[in-house]
């Protein structure tokens, strides 16, 4: 324990000497969050989610009518899903049509937001008289009641980016992590660690604890700022969140290693972890949501781990939720990190290949 201790000590005071590390790793993200948070950190969503269901002939109706409203975004499921969607966050309200005359319509919306909710129920209430008028000499249609669902939350554009961003650090920090391997193993440092009796696994745990701990200040620090300047309010789910961050930390730490077998150069691992960087900030849902993109870019948004890292601490930390709401995104983390493992163990080298 000792001698772990010394190593993750020294390579912390490596980590401190390198200012383009610390700008990239600290600085950057927090500038980010800044810019991002000041222009539109209390707006309000893009648009609002609204999930449709139920059964009888004005089903359909309803939800083309809703369709049509600007900044309403609707999706077709059944009772059940729809208020568990609201309640997990998925969705700002659930639309549940019934059968019968009047048919009774029944809107569940985020107790935690019901000021912002309120005004929506009301579009739904000028939808549903809209449908009516359109079937003259016909008594009433609908017989409306609005619902509060528990939980919810995170209808402002600051409650969506902070664990976007938070997802964000930890995914870089892990890139990046490999670029200190490679420079040992190109100035000779990984071979003549190879001979001595140090075991490999304490040279390597120690790398991992560095990267854990310089993750848990960049998250503390972001969050302090969130909290501090936007009034960012973590809701709860602090056990689901804290799994996820390892689970996404340790993953991506382990892709950073499997750049750093594979780059022959830290410029040709750095342009490596940047091309994988860029692309998933973007595909991975953290200034906006990917859950409407279909086809082909649909496709490419599941695949990006990212994603379901930024998707559980929106869902626990945003939204309060626990580890039933958060199940498939941390089976999808433990896989990758799985993945990830095999092939950073698989490609690991002591020694530069030749030219």
């Amino acid at each position: 324990m000792k001698a772990l201790m010394a190593l993750v000590g020294a390579n912390l005071k490596l980590v401190v000497r390198n200012r383009q590390t610390m700008v990239w790793s600290l600085a950057f993200p927090l500038m980010l969050m800044l810019l991002l948070g000041l222009f539109f950190g209390h707006a309000s969503g893009s648009s609002t989610r609204v999930a449709v269901a139920g059964s009888g002939p004005y089903r359909a109706a309803v939800a083309q009518g809703l369709a049509r409203v600007p900044g309403f975004s609707v999706s077709n499921t059944n009772p059940v899903k729809a208020v568990q969607e609201v309640r997990s966050g998925k969705a700002d309200m659930a639309v549940v049509v019934g059968d019968g005359r009047p048919a009774r319509l029944t809107v569940w919306q985020s107790g935690a937001d019901v000021a912002v909710n309120g005004q929506d129920a009301l579009v739904v209430r000028q939808v549903a008289a809209a449908v009516q008028a359109a079937l003259t000499r016909t008594p009433p249609l609908f017989q409306i009641t609005v619902r509060t669902v528990a939980g919810g939350g995170g209808h402002t554009y600051i409650d969506f980016l902070v664990p976007g961003i938070l997802a964000m650090e930890l995914m870089s920090n892990g890139l990046f992590s490999g670029l200190a391997l490679v420079t040992y193993r190109e100035q000779g440092i990984l071979r003549r660690l190879r001979v001595t009796p140090m075991p490999t696994l304490l040279f390597l745990a120690a790398r991992i604890l560095v990267q854990l701990v310089v993750m848990v200040v960049q998250l503390a620090l972001t969050l302090g700022v969130a909290v501090a300047l936007f009034g960012y309010r973590p809701a709860g789910g602090a056990g689901a969140a804290a799994v996820a961050i390892l689970l996404g930390a340790l993953a991506f730490i382990a892709t950073g290693f499997f750049v750093a077998g594979v780059a022959r150069t830290a410029d040709a691992a750095s342009a490596i972890a940047n091309l994988i960087n860029l692309p998933m900030m973007f595909l991975g849902g953290v200034f906006f949501p990917t859950s409407g993109f279909g086809g082909a870019f649909g496709f490419l948004v599941r695949l990006v781990p990212l994603g379901y890292l930024a998707s559980a601490l929106r869902l626990t930390l945003s939204n309060g939720e626990g580890f039933g709401a958060v199940g498939t995104d941390l089976a999808v983390l433990a896989l990758t990190l799985l993945l990830t493992t095999g092939l950073a163990a698989r490609f690991f080298r002591w020694e530069s290949r030749p030219a």
